[in-house]
């Protein structure tokens, strides 16, 4: 199964890479192709196309999974790009008269490498788009037919990593019954920015003006390293209004495997107690982990990648 998908995004990566390069030449001659150039540029494609294909699978490209395909991902596509255009770059500058046919133009080089390269990606970002807005109706169907179709506004304290992060989940799953309606943050510089879709809305002196215009049912916390005193002044200031605060784990938490996945829970005794203070020890961890073979189940998601990027800061050897 595995080896025919392979198969079919190397088929659709071929069509893609034929289809810009025919492109290039389209756009270079205003769409008219004279005769004599439509036999050069059907000598030209196999050759281009195989630089191409060869610098993809050279950096890596058909490992990737092609609904996870995200940011980190850019930089192997941009250097297949380079890769390919080179040796095609340098048979235009090196190559004599007499072998004019494979001599691609400068403009077509350009064009095409930005053409190609772009709808291989933009293939795989297409994928991943499909693959979050269908498995998110999916789990949206499973919570309405449950009877629990409604959802909940709720605002984010914290736009930090953490609060992009829970964001990301909440739209992507579907299925957890909450609408975030914006973030909270004493951050200046984020007041009016837009995270994921969703934008910073105020302070947390705004709380209670947000929950009344609104209508919000709870808040959720998402600030994994704040001070004792942050998180209680926070608290002070939800329960005057009054509204309900929920929290998500910290980084820490997960890493000692105190927690699930589905992350949001209610305030507990010891986020007030013991949140400051409590810390990785970073040295018996790296310890634990340095130098070896590492397995992070559920990479893909939000907290498993960045769970991987932690640990990859500690020296695994893979």
């Amino acid at each position: 199964m595995r080896l025919l998908t392979r198969q079919l995004q190397c088929a659709l990566d071929l069509v893609t890479l034929s289809s810009a390069f025919v492109l290039a030449y389209l756009l270079r001659f205003d769409f008219a192709i004279p005769e004599s150039e439509v036999r050069v540029m059907l000598v030209q494609i196999p050759i281009v196309l195989a630089l191409q294909c060869l610098a993809l699978m050279w950096t890596g490209v058909y490992w990737f999974i092609w609904r996870y395909v995200g940011m980190n991902e850019i930089k192997a596509f941009t250097k297949a790009a380079l890769i390919s255009a080179l040796p095609i770059l340098m048979m235009r500058l090196w190559l004599p008269e007499q072998l004019q046919v494979f001599r691609v133009p400068l403009s077509i080089i350009v064009m095409d490498t930005v053409l190609a390269f772009g709808g291989v990606l933009g293939l795989r970002v297409l994928r991943r788009a499909w693959d979050e807005g269908f498995a998110k109706r999916y789990r949206v169907r499973q919570t309405n037919g449950n009877g629990n179709g409604h959802l909940k506004p709720v605002l984010l304290i914290g736009a930090g990593r953490a609060g992009m992060l829970t964001a990301r989940e909440i739209k992507t799953r579907g299925n957890l019954n909450l609408n975030v309606k914006g973030f909270i943050d004493d951050d200046p510089q984020k007041q009016g920015s837009v995270i994921n879709g969703i934008k910073v809305l105020g302070t947390t002196k705004d709380i209670p003006r947000l929950v009344r215009e609104l209508e919000i049912d709870h808040l959720v916390v998402t600030i994994v390293e704040g001070s004792r005193r942050d998180f209680r002044r926070i608290l002070d200031i939800c329960k005057a209004v009054p509204i309900k605060v929920r929290t998500i784990p910290g980084l820490y938490e997960i890493l000692q495997g105190d927690v699930k996945v589905s992350r949001i829970r209610d305030i507990q005794i010891e986020d007030l107690l013991g949140r400051e203070p409590v810390c990785l020890d970073e040295t018996s961890v790296k310890n634990f982990l340095a130098g070896k073979s590492v397995m992070v189940t559920g990479a893909g998601g939000s907290i498993g990648s960045e769970l991987s990027r932690q640990i990859a800061r500690l020296q695994p050897s893979q």
